[in-house]
């Protein structure tokens, strides 16, 4: 899959961007990213890798966020490439 490589800055603005809208909701503490784009080795077949810290941990919570990630990611308001394929972690 060869896709753009967003940079640091784009990819931490869509992180706070999509925080913002969605902290509450999934009880958001920090969103944040790792792995080849955390240190700028990222290929066009590089994923997104996502970590969040919650202070409401929930395995369906859990779900449904990594769901509207890819969901926002796929509808434009991530215009991401690459973040539909995301790895969230609690």
């Amino acid at each position: 899959m060869n896709r753009e490589i967003i940079s640091t800055e784009r990819l931490c603005s869509l992180l706070k961007a999509f925080k913002e809208l969605h902290a509450e909701e999934y009880h958001l503490i920090s969103l944040g990213h790792f792995g080849s784009y955390a240190r700028n080795e990222a290929t066009p077949e590089s994923d997104i890798d996502v970590v969040f810290q919650t202070d409401h941990p929930d395995l369906f919570l859990t779900a449904m966020l990594k769901q509207d990630i890819e969901m926002e990611s796929s509808s434009g308001c991530c215009q991401a490439a690459g973040i539909n394929e995301s790895t969230t972690k609690s």
